[in-house]
């Protein structure tokens, strides 16, 4: 309900009541709250199961059990990156802090990745859901065919300009042998 007075020469002279019926938007909003908890607890079990299947495997060869208990750290830290966005909802971010929470998500391949941020920017849950989207996509990649599998360094920037984000991602990689796809979409 918004109640917004009426003047007539200074004098109240009545009140204008609107009301809306927003049943239907707070079932949806609970909805989507009630769904994102779900995502969150099946995400946790996702990265549990996986991290048991890893030092299950290691069992039978103790060398392993270093590496797999490794295996298992950086699984626990995706877990606590992804857990802290999902509860991102209406916060605003600091720009700097929601990039270095998602790079220390690669745990020791983080150190790969050098970052220089607008620490003056802060933003919403929104657009912390979709920074973290493009920063995850260009980090993925680079560990699956870029400078990160190859062990080499890749830059990451992102800063405030003229009210939008931009972010830079700069790698250096071994394009012997490469070829480049045609963009799609």
């Amino acid at each position: 309900i918004s109640i917004s007075p009426l003047e007539s020469d200074g004098e109240l002279v009545g009140m204008l009541i609107i009301s809306r019926d927003v049943t239907a938007h707070v079932s949806l909003r609970e909805s989507e709250q009630t769904l994102a908890l779900e995502l969150r607890h099946r995400l946790r079990n996702a990265y549990t199961v996986a991290s048991a299947i890893v030092m299950q495997s290691a069992r039978s060869y103790p060398e392993a059990i270093p590496f797999a208990e490794t295996v298992c750290a950086r699984l626990a830290n995706v877990a606590i990156s992804q857990t802290r966005l999902l509860e991102a909802g209406s916060r605003s971010w600091p720009l700097a802090e929601l990039v270095r929470t998602l790079i220390e998500a690669h745990g020791e391949g983080a150190t790969r990745i050098r970052y220089a941020g607008d620490a003056e920017a802060a933003v919403d849950g929104h657009a912390a859901m979709v920074i973290s989207l493009i920063i995850g996509e260009l980090t993925n990649n680079s560990l699956k065919y870029g400078a990160l599998r190859e062990g080499r360094a890749a830059s990451l920037s992102a800063s405030l300009e003229d009210s939008t984000i931009v972010i830079r991602w700069v790698e250096q990689t071994d394009a012997a042998g490469v070829t480049a796809l045609a963009p799609r979409d």
